[in-house]
C-alpha cells in the first residue's frame, strides 16, 4: 500500500510540474524556432517639404526710468497699445502670450564711484501666433510703432493637423524605401521576402522650424515694410523593418 502512495505522488508532482513548465517548454521550443529563422533587418527614411502653416513671433517691449514704477507705467500703456494695434490687424487676444516679464535694475560703473545704480528696466515679452502668413510683416511694422523695441524671433512651423497629416505620408513612404531596401537585399541570393515580420517607428515626429534670429527693432520705426519669406520646413520620418526568411 506505502509504494502506491509513493507511486501515485510521484505522478501528481510529475504532472504538477508538467502544467507548471509546459508554457515555459513550449516558449523556449518557440524561441528556437525563432532562432532558425533568418531575417533581413533594414531601415527607411523619408522626408517630405511642406509649406508651413502657422507663424510665431516672440517680441518684447523694454522701457527704462529711473524710477521702477515709471518703467512699469511706461511699459503697461505701450504694451497695451500694441495688444489694441493687433486686435486691429485681426490677431485675437488667445493667441498672444506673455512668454516674459522682468524688471531690473540697471548700474553705471565709473572709477570714482564703483557701481552706481541709474534706473530700472522692465522687459513685457509676448508670443503672437497667426495662420494667417500674410500678417507677419504687418505684426512687426505696426507693433514697432506701438513701442515693440525687441523681436526675439520669427518662425515659422505647421499646425497639429497638417504636421500629422503629413508625417503619415512621409511615414508610408519610409515603409516603402525599407521595403525596396529589403527586396534588393534579397534578390542577390534569391530570397522570397514574405510580408514584414516586424516594423518598428523611428520615433517621435520629427520637423525643422523656418527660424529668423534676433532683430533689434529701437531703431526702424522708419524702415520700409519688413520683407517675410517662410519658405518650406521639412517633416521627417524613419522606420526599422525585419522580414524573416528560412
Amino acid at each position: 500500500m506505502k509504494k502506491s502512495y509513493i507511486f501515485t505522488g510521484v505522478i501528481a508532482i510529475a504532472f504538477v510540474i508538467g502544467v507548471a513548465l509546459g508554457p515555459v517548454l513550449n516558449w523556449n521550443v518557440l524561441a528556437a524556432e525563432a532562432n532558425d529563422a533568418s531575417s533581413i533587418s533594414v531601415s527607411g527614411q523619408y522626408s517630405i517639404e511642406v509649406s508651413p502653416d502657422i507663424a510665431y513671433v516672440t517680441m518684447a517691449v523694454e522701457t527704462k526710468e529711473k524710477v521702477a514704477k515709471d518703467a512699469q507705467t511706461k511699459n503697461a500703456q505701450n504694451m497695451q497699445n500694441v495688444y489694441k494695434k493687433l486686435k486691429e490687424i485681426g490677431i485675437p487676444e488667445k493667441d498672444i502670450k506673455t512668454t516674459n516679464y522682468r524688471i531690473y535694475p540697471n548700474y553705471n560703473w565709473t572709477e570714482a564711484q564703483g557701481q552706481v545704480l541709474t534706473g530700472y528696466t522692465v522687459s513685457n515679452q509676448i508670443n503672437i501666433q497667426t495662420k494667417d502668413l500674410t500678417k507677419v510683416s504687418s505684426i512687426l511694422d505696426l507693433t514697432v510703432i506701438e513701442g515693440i523695441n525687441r523681436v526675439s524671433s520669427v518662425s515659422f512651423g505647421l499646425s497639429d493637423e497638417v504636421r500629422t497629416r503629413e508625417y503619415n505620408n512621409a511615414l508610408k513612404e519610409a515603409v516603402k524605401s525599407a521595403q525596396s531596401k529589403a527586396e534588393a537585399i534579397a534578390s542577390v541570393h534569391g530570397i522570397k521576402l514574405d510580408k514584414p515580420f516586424q516594423i518598428v517607428e523611428g520615433g517621435d515626429t520629427n520637423y525643422s522650424y523656418r527660424v529668423y534670429a534676433e532683430m533689434d527693432m529701437a531703431n526702424s520705426k522708419e524702415m520700409a515694410s519688413t520683407p517675410i519669406s517662410p519658405g518650406d520646413v521639412k517633416v521627417n520620418a524613419s522606420v526599422q523593418v525585419v522580414y524573416r526568411y528560412k
